[in-house]
């Protein structure tokens, strides 16, 4: 008997197998039927028994067709199983069987069956068989090239799910034109704008049917400001879409190293880019025009300038305002089917606050405007007239220009008393006006440098009799008190003001007069003052800071170190900290020390500079957290049994992140545990094990017989003095595998070596004896593809493979 047969026979025994353990499992319950069914002298009369469209119907049926031979019925019966049970268990009992039935009449078919149910495979050589096939010696490194990689990726698929990230630059720098289908794979998965031609791919995508407009992938929004640019110029229908406009603006931004809050210059700059941007924008973006303008408005209104030409711009914006001319809006619908949404946050956007409601502003402006103007016309056709009416009346009476009868008439007489009656005690919005000609800060400056003189500006209106309060605040008390910055809302109770003077003006109750104050009082020194203004029952403050002290926190071996800085940043030496409600002096270096915590986070200290004037300043407080890591290295050449082998260890002790002093390590000790090919473990301990940072410790021990495992354990007790002086174990741990392959029935190995510069893989025994001629299955992969190229070699008469240079080549595998 031949081994095929042997072999098909062992087929047919595991097909019987699968037949037995695949019976029905609820035969115990229906044995009454089957011995009914078996015993029947006529079985056509206990298939009626049973009730049709059950899987027992289907069962019994199918098995009396098989074993009557009427296989068109039996057929017809497995096709009416299927339909109405897809998977059923029982229907492969009767596959299986027939499988065997019909083994006599077409064994290949029977054969295919059980292959293809069993999974088998028969892809097994024998070694003399192996030994006569002729492989090369050497691999062909035309075969790995990058192009043979491509090739390989793009073969039987019609994306690029074969290949990473990493290969896109070189596919596109190569010239080679993708399909649809794998440019957009490409643009779907692609992260960085850096990629070869990759505008034009985002064209090519957008003009398809598939495209989903820009926006669609992350790489839209990763495109630079030039790159957008040519894109537009390739697509100009881009302006008309929302994502390409945000993406945009959002590339116009101040980078990280600019801050558009302090740094006007920035700010302006900004805004000009972005107004540049949007003004020529189709209705449908006004909301976001809007913004912008408004945005600007506020700008330039914080030094002092405003521009009518950019104002009447921003009016001329179709808004949904209370003070809106109704007929602007009735008569002209289609301009108003993009009107402006007030509330429509870009902050993701711009970075800047949403509008909410401008009329505070609109009305600022138009009061600056019409104390020269002849008339509202310019602003009519967009604005309520009453509503126009009343500000330039109002416009005209507090700056006291022309016939105050004329501009009372304007009024209704409720309406002026409201006027002349209200008292206003406001400070100047120009808070970032340029400093003057002596180039000191302008009124109302928001930063104060300690030479600086102060200046306020005030608007005052029906205000006869004005007090000025000036009180210098202890700021170091408020924030160990409070623990909350200073603010206008500060309780002034109960504190004599340092400055107090009154002031008598014989003005007109309706006019509205700008006041400039200084206030010499307030030396060149550090401190912070509010200046209170009272009159006319009203209020209004300001706080002034001259100076201004920093942290610089840095964690070390026994805390936090905090700096204390000036303005100038330099080194407060006479400076204090405050944290915990202790007060902790700082050396000549302005340098203190904050311990541990036993509850991390961000905490908030107080800083003071020995004068009595203080800064709150924020920091992260750690925890004492001990940590001990350790590089270990032992030849793997010297772990022979009975060889004496070194092992080297370089500890690194940290806390908080930080390293430190290896001196605070007590107890210092090497653990070596060695476990041999019967499982048996044995441990030594080198107790007193010098360490230091400057160099490596060494250990000098004899290998044991029949090792497989070495681990390495240095351990060493720390004392934790935020938790009582409380001594820890801490330890690194350092694991040898050693000899492997004894733990398998293999007998021999793979070795890769390279030689003059080319890399050769060694089939070895266990003796080191060369196995020639055996075949060597080699893997070969480069970045990028995430299919290898597998090749068979043959070894020469020395156990060699040559595998080359391997340019490019990031990984090889190799099995024999």
């Amino acid at each position: 008997m031949n081994s095929a047969h042997l072999l098909y026979r062992r087929m047919l025994a595991c097909l019987a197998a699968l037949i037995a353990t695949g019976f029905p499992a609820n035969a115990q319950q229906e044995v009454g039927y089957i011995e009914e069914f078996a015993l029947a002298a006529k079985r056509e009369q206990a298939l009626k028994q049973l009730i049709p469209g059950t899987e027992d119907f289907y069962y019994f049926h199918a098995l009396h067709y098989q074993n009557t031979g009427q296989r068109a019925k039996y057929n017809e019966t497995l096709g009416q199983w299927k339909k109405r049970f897809n998977n059923s268990g029982r229907r492969k009992v009767i596959e299986r069987r027939q499988a065997l039935l019909d083994y006599d009449k077409d064994p290949k078919a029977s054969l295919e069956y059980i292959r293809r149910e069993l999974g088998l495979q028969f892809n097994h050589q024998q070694e003399g068989k192996a030994k006569e096939q002729q492989y090369s010696g050497q691999l062909n490194q035309a075969e790995i090239t990058w192009d043979k990689f491509l090739q390989q990726a793009l073969s039987g698929t019609k994306l690029l799910d074969r290949m990473s990230n990493d290969a896109f630059f070189p596919l596109l720098a190569s010239g080679r034109e993708l399909t649809p289908a794998q440019r957009r794979d490409l643009l779907k998965r692609a992260q960085l704008p850096d990629l070869p031609g990759l505008v034009k791919l985002i064209a090519a995508d957008l003009a398809t049917k598939e495209s989903r407009g820009f926006g669609e992938f992350n790489i839209h929004r990763a495109l630079t400001i030039a790159q957008l640019d040519e894109l537009r110029g390739m697509r100009g229908d881009l302006l008309r879409n929302e994502n390409y406009v945000h993406t945009y603006l959002l590339k116009l931004q101040p980078g990280a190293d600019s801050d558009p809050v302090a740094d006007v210059a920035a700010r302006e700059a900004y805004l000009e880019k972005a107004w540049a941007f949007v003004k020529d924008l189709q209705p449908s973006f006004n909301s976001l025009k809007a913004h912008l303008l408004y945005q600007r408005l506020e700008h330039d209104r914080s030094l002092g300038v405003r521009d009518e030409k950019r104002f009447r711009e921003y009016v001329k914006l179709p808004r949904n305002v209370s003070y809106i001319r109704p007929e602007w809006r009735r008569d002209n619908k289609a301009e108003w089917t993009h009107a402006a949404d007030c509330n429509r946050n870009y902050v993701s956007v711009t970075g800047l606050p949403p509008i909410g409601g401008d009329e505070p502003l609109v009305r600022d402006y138009l009061l600056h405007f019409f104390k020269a103007a002849k008339n509202f016309e310019p602003y009519a056709p967009y604005i309520s007239e009453s509503w126009l009416k009343a500000v330039f009346a109002e416009a005209k009476i507090v700056n006291g220009i022309g016939d105050p009868e004329r501009w009372t008439s304007m009024l209704s007489p409720a309406a002026f008393q409201a006027l002349k009656d209200r008292v206003d005690l406001e400070f100047d919005p120009a808070h970032r006006a340029a400093p003057g000609k002596d180039g000191k800060p302008a009124a109302n400056a928001e930063q104060f440098g300690i030479d600086d003189p102060v200046k306020l500006r005030l608007h005052v209106k029906n205000v006869p009799k004005l007090i000025v309060k000036v009180f210098e605040l202890n700021p170091l008390n408020h924030y160990l008190e409070s623990g909350s910055e200073l603010s206008t809302d500060v309780n002034l109770d109960g504190l004599v003001a340092n400055i107090e003077r009154t002031v008598e003006y014989d003005d007109a109750p309706a006019r509205r007069i700008a006041r400039d104050f200084e206030f010499p009082e307030i030396g060149k020194q550090r401190g912070v003052w509010v200046v209170e203004f009272i009159g006319g029952g009203r209020s209004s403050r300001a706080v002034i800071r001259k100076g201004r002290l920093e942290a610089l926190t840095r964690p070390v071996s026994q805390g936090v170190m905090v700096t204390v800085l000036d303005e100038a940043h330099q080194p407060v030496g006479d400076a204090a900290v405050w944290f915990g409600g202790r007060r902790m002096e700082c050396d000549e270096k302005g340098r203190a020390l904050v311990p541990f915590s036993n509850n991390p986070g961000e905490r908030m200290m107080v800083i003071e500079d020995g004068a009595g004037f203080a800064s709150m300043a924020g920091f992260t407080h750690p925890s004492e957290s001990y940590e001990l890591n350790a590089g270990f290295h032992v030849a793997d050449e010297a772990l022979r049994p009975g060889a004496l082998a070194t092992i080297a260890v370089r500890p690194l002790l940290t806390v908080a992140g930080r390293p430190v002093s290896l001196t605070r390590l007590s107890d210092v000790r090497l653990v070596l545990t060695a476990t041999d090919l019967d499982g048996i473990t044995s441990s030594t301990t080198i107790a007193d094990f010098k360490i230091g940072s400057d160099r490596e410790a060494t250990h000098e021990f004899r290998v044991p017989d029949r090792l497989v495992d070495l681990v390495v354990e240095l351990r060493g007790n720390v004392k934790v003095a935020s938790a009582g002086s409380e001594e820890i174990e801490l330890q690194a741990r350092g694991w040898f595998p050693v000899n492997g392959q004894l733990r398998t029935d293999r007998v021999d190995d793979l070795f890769l070596s390279r030689i003059g510069g080319e890399y050769v893989l060694e089939l070895l025994g266990r003796t080191g004896e060369a196995r020639g001629g055996r075949n060597v299955n080699v893997s070969v992969n480069r970045a990028g593809f995430g299919q290898a190229r597998n090749f068979t070699l043959k070894t020469n008469e020395a156990g060699v493979v040559g595998l080359g240079a391997l340019d490019g080549i990031t990984t090889v595998s190799a099995t024999a």
